[in-house]
């Protein structure tokens, strides 16, 4: 995983984390090439509505993959953890 992204994306997983109660707000993480697109819509019930998209280039993608899942708040709060101690440690990138 690319440092500089991994940096973002931990970024992005943790303002997820750290907004409260009831919400609706799209957050989005791309990457430049809008290969990959993570969205969170809103947090409902104690549901984190998320979207991931492969190829999601708006101009005439060959093709796109979209999942859209919802998670649990207390889930995405142990994620958050153990997503920044992969993201910060040492080895976790490749040449």
């Amino acid at each position: 995983m690319d440092g500089a992204f991994a940096k973002n994306l931990l970024g992005f997983i943790q303002a997820i984390d750290a907004r409260e109660g009831e919400w609706q707000y799209h957050q989005i993480l791309k990457t430049p090439a809008e290969d990959f697109v993570l969205t969170c819509f809103e947090c409902w019930k104690n549901q984190i509505s998320v979207e991931v998209s492969l190829d999601a280039a708006w101009e005439d993608p060959e093709w796109t993959v979209q999942l859209r899942f919802t998670v649990e708040k207390e889930r995405w709060h142990d994620f958050a953890i153990r997503f920044g101690q992969f993201a910060t440690r040492d080895d976790h990138t490749q040449a």
